[in-house]
């Protein structure tokens, strides 16, 4: 019987062990699958980690490249206003420079278009039974027929005879050709020809011209007024040119 105990007893007893044995079996297997987890888990995290590092060197070289690109703008700006408060000095410069050029060639002008402006009021007033009259001449006086010749001559028209004078002259536009005259138009050829044959007959005169003819008389007046006139464009073009000049620069800047 004690021996059965025994027996009974060591059975009993293996089994428990057995049991605990299972026990600290399947906690060491729950330990290492934790330990496994936790490696891969780790494993992840670092994999994770090393591309989150990249993703920082990235973003922290293009921070440092936008840093750069700032620090760049910013320099030009400083140099845009320096070069602003530069431009603005040359600017004030200019735009003094050409308000005293444009004075200059408003002046010279003023000195003669009141007179070109006083002839053509004075061909507007041209009564018409003069230009009759004087149509209808055959053999027109000298100071009559150098007249005519001479405004034709500032129109461009052919002045050869007193035939193709007066066809020109009878045109019922004449007057109107006369006064709306681009005085632009007078080349330096046609103003030397003008001086030369006509300008410096000491009979072509309004005063002496007006007693031959009283229509003749304003046009005189007006090839005076139209040569004087371009005689002081062409004195002033290089004024102009340069104030035209400045113009552009200052638009420029």
């Amino acid at each position: 019987r004690h021996y059965l105990d025994f027996i009974n007893h060591y059975v009993k007893l293996f089994h428990e062990k057995r049991a605990d044995l299972e026990e600290q079996q399947l906690h060491l297997n729950v330990g290492l699958q934790k330990i496994r987890e936790t490696v891969d888990r780790v494993e992840e995290l670092q994999k994770s980690l090393a591309i989150k590092k990249r993703d920082l060197e990235e973003k922290n070289a293009l921070a440092n490249q936008k840093l750069k690109e700032m620090l760049k703008d910013q320099q030009k700006a400083e140099q845009q206003r320096e070069t602003s408060k530069d431009i603005q000095e040359q600017l004030k410069t200019k735009t003094s420079a050409i308000g005293t050029k444009k004075k200059i060639v408003l002046d010279d002008l003023s000195k003669v278009e009141p007179a070109v402006e006083d002839a053509k009021n004075a061909v507007k007033s041209i009564k018409k039974q003069h230009l009759v009259e004087m149509r209808a001449l055959n053999n027109p006086p000298r100071l009559v027929k150098l007249t005519l010749e001479s405004i034709c001559v500032l129109l461009a028209e052919p002045s050869s005879d007193w035939k193709t004078i007066r066809t020109t002259v009878l045109r019922d536009t004449f007057i109107n050709s006369v006064v709306n005259f681009n005085t632009e138009k007078i080349s330096d050829d046609m103003r030397s020809e003008l001086k030369k044959k006509y300008l410096s007959d000491p009979e072509y005169t309004f005063e002496k011209v007006d007693r031959a003819s009283k229509a003749c008389g304003p046009l005189v007046k007006w090839a005076i007024a139209q040569i004087n006139y371009a005689d002081m464009l062409l004195s002033i073009d290089p004024l102009k040119n340069e104030l035209h000049s400045l113009e552009q620069e200052a638009e420029v800047t």
